[in-house]
């Protein structure tokens, strides 16, 4: 999406933390081994663009946490149903009030919710499942009008038409996914576009947009909407025929108002947001074209360091001391950068540095590792950090996932500062790439703390 015509924690609700998943939450449990891990399901989502190097200057701070509940009910505010003199405290007492009386949504705005399931998301349940939720607490959406729509692959499964009822439709994405790379959600957006005001939240921040496959332009729509019926875009098929603008938001409260003043027709005129042009036949645009990958980890590398934000490189740095599952992930973030939103894992990840390493059935397993860096790249990242980083940040995540997450076959692990290590239990296919962390860390730091003979290199 969005390539050129021919000629974004909810307060308390989206936190960002990730909470500690049963191991069995998603479906059965997995037997482990090679296949597990390293299956070439795990990696279907692959994107085909590289992380570009941004036009404009790298930040100098960490991309702020998502939107607060306060600023979310303020942007929305026109598709609630208090009265425009309504305060936001009154608001909040309207919304804990329909939902203590069980009241259902808040009539004509009601709206549907597509979720994209690609594995980059995993990232981004913790926001996705409290933006639900808030919206589910204002009136604005029943869970049973929660979906979930698949955008691996060039014939990705989309959300039918049919299948979504009248109001609005609003796409939770990273844009990450390859579907959406190849423009192969192009159609089914300009199909559902024909009956329902379609919108796209774009999670990650907006200065990574141009490395997704959503690269919106900035477009001035008219807001239509007239007897409350939803606003549709308008007069695009006779200027530019078979081309249909979705407006694409980030999660910031600017564009959710401005949003919710389309939908509702209540903006002065012309309103200006970033939007993407669907075509009807995909044949009218040109796919983008597949990128070969960086050569070797320290090809790779050097691309992140020169694209990618320093903040980023700093967490990739912390990432590489531990075993990598979304707990774990959440908490290096969480602790090395408070207060920060998923943008930066999901930064890595569109760079090719983390890759998902067991298939959807095992994503939010805590007790096996479920990402990882591509090889070579987490012993290089090891060597451009301290040696009294590496280790604290091992033992409080082997100390995290042993007593807090009960993942057995670990005791003994957070030891490394005060005396060298035990030699562990032999690895089991399920442990196996524990040990391969551990063993990477203890090369790294050297001295009393490399491996052992007999215990598993890295």
């Amino acid at each position: 999406m969005g390539r050129p015509l021919p000629a974004a924690g909810v307060e308390r609700a989206v936190s960002g933390e990730a909470e500690a998943a049963p191991a069995d939450t998603e479906g059965p449990a997995d037997t482990g081994g090679p296949a597990d891990t390293e299956g070439p399901a795990a990696r279907s989502w692959v994107m085909v663009r590289a992380l570009e190097r941004p036009p404009w200057p790298r930040p100098n701070a960490p991309a702020v946490g998502p939107l607060s509940e306060r600023q979310i009910m303020r942007a929305l505010h026109a598709l609630l149903d208090g009265t425009p003199s309504d305060t936001v405290e009154d608001q909040a007492f309207l919304a804990e009030e329909r939902q203590h009386r069980g009241t259902g949504p808040a009539g004509r705005w009601e709206m549907t919710v597509a979720v994209d399931n690609a594995l980059s998301m995993e990232v981004w349940q913790p926001v996705v499942r409290g933006l639900v939720e808030l919206l589910s607490r204002l009136g604005l959406c029943r869970q049973e009008r929660v979906v979930e729509f698949d955008s691996h692959g060039p014939q990705p499964s989309a959300v039918a038409p049919e299948r979504v009822p009248p109001g609005p439709l609003l796409v939770l994405t990273d844009g990450i996914a390859s579907a959406w790379q190849l423009g192969a959600l192009d159609t089914p957006l300009h199909a559902l576009g024909q009956s329902h005001s379609v919108a796209v939240i774009h999670l990650v921040h907006d200065r990574l947009w141009p490395s997704t496959g959503i690269r919106p332009e900035p477009l001035t729509l008219l807001p239509t909407g007239a007897d409350g019926a939803p606003s549709r875009l308008t007069g695009w098929e006779d200027t530019r025929p078979g081309v249909f603008p979705v407006p694409v938001l980030a999660l910031r409260e600017d564009h959710l108002k401005q949003w919710a003043d389309f939908l509702t027709g209540g903006a002065n005129g012309w309103i200006r947001l970033p939007a993407v042009l669907v075509p009807r036949d995909p044949a009218d645009m040109a796919p983008a074209a597949a990128q070969d990958g960086p050569a070797s980890a320290a090809d790779l590398l050097a691309v992140f360091e020169n694209a990618g934000t320093e903040w980023a490189l700093r967490l990739a740095r912390a990432l590489a001391a531990v075993p990598l599952n979304l707990p774990v992930m959440h908490r290096v973030q969480s602790r090395l950068i408070p207060g920060s939103a998923p943008h930066l894992l999901s930064e890595l990840i569109i760079a090719g540095l983390l890759v998902p390493v067991v298939g959807r059935e095992s994503i939010r397993r805590h007790d096996r590792v479920t990402f990882d860096f591509p090889d070579g790249v987490r012993e290089l990242l090891l060597s451009s950090a301290t040696r009294a980083d590496t280790v604290r940040l091992f033992e409080d995540a082997v100390r995290f996932l042993d007593r807090d997450l009960g993942v057995v076959g670990l005791r003994g692990w957070d030891n490394l500062s005060t005396g060298a290590p035990r030699a562990p239990e032999p690895p089991t296919p399920e442990s196996a790439a524990f040990h391969r962390v551990r063993a990477a860390v203890l090369s790294a730091v050297s001295g009393p703390y490399r491996p052992r003979p007999g215990e598993p290199g890295p």
